[in-house]
């Protein structure tokens, strides 16, 4: 039992560091492929408004969209225009957010070859009106831009990947002693409190940095990218469980130490 422990607590602290792996190897699922999300009709929404910026059907675009939203819109047209595609134009779906609203973000490829990131807010229903549209142009599809590397990265970057592999090294010590500890008790317990850290700092590959000094959490050493069009981002945290489990360790051999019984001493008689 005492094996599958510690094994359960190695695969959790190796685990985020193979997830890049998975994208090198092309075996990093797509969640938002046609396969698992269908928004016909929306696309077919979306498609239409991107087509009335491109052809400069003001008039059709302006009965999708709210009068208030219509006067900031007027405005920028030109440059929503320039900044979309040539048509034809290739939609691919990145991510949705479902409520009220929908709230959907595509990459768009153009028949020219450019591309361009499209996050844009509908009102759901048959008729879906418009209520908020952004256009940003990209320089090479988002798959090229977020792939994963280490070229070009700054100081702090590698500063905080050497950090997160002492960090990930430190625990994988504590387990691997916590499991040669004959003596201890409930080791899933100590498993689980080997593995959390406390406080998350995560830095993505553009330079973001961000600190949740108040967050814990189990194993949450590795890579992540939380959506598709997102760059990847390291993350670690402190190893307040894995260092006071050696602290103890160092205390508890100690005391066992002192508790060991002299050994006597032979002293020739003096004649």
């Amino acid at each position: 039992m005492r094996h599958f422990w510690f094994g359960l607590g190695l695969v959790l602290c190796l685990l985020g560091l193979f997830m890049p792996l998975l994208e090198l190897l092309n075996l990093m699922p797509d969640r938002l492929s046609p396969a698992t999300v269908r928004l016909e009709q929306e696309d077919r929404q979306v498609a239409a408004v991107v087509r009335y910026i491109q052809t400069g059907e003001d008039a059709a675009l302006r009965g999708l969209a709210p009068p208030a939203l219509w006067e900031q819109l007027s405005a920028v047209l030109p440059a929503l225009r320039d900044a979309l595609p040539t048509a034809p134009v290739e939609q691919r779906l990145l991510s949705v957010h479902w409520g009220q609203n929908l709230a959907v973000t595509y990459e768009l490829k153009g028949a020219d070859g450019r591309y361009a990131l499209l996050n844009i807010v509908l009102e759901r229903g048959e008729t879906a009106r418009l209520l908020g549209i952004q256009v940003n142009p990209l320089k090479a599809p988002l798959a090229e831009l977020n792939r994963f590397h280490l070229n070009g990265l700054s100081g702090e970057h590698y500063v905080l990947l050497a950090l997160m592999l002492v960090i990930v090294a430190i625990k994988v010590l504590a387990l691997t002693l916590m499991w040669r500890c004959r003596v201890l008790r409930f080791r899933w317990l100590w498993t689980l409190f080997v593995s959390a850290g406390l406080g998350l700092v995560t830095m993505d590959w553009a330079g973001n940095l961000n600190l949740h000094l108040l967050m814990a959490g189990i194993m949450t050493e590795g890579f992540q990218k939380p959506v598709l069009y997102l760059p990847w981002s390291l993350k670690f945290a402190l190893p307040v469980g894995a260092a006071i489990f050696l602290i103890l360790r160092l205390i508890w051999r100690e005391d066992q130490a002192l508790a060991q019984p002299l050994a006597p001493v032979n002293t020739p008689l003096s004649t």
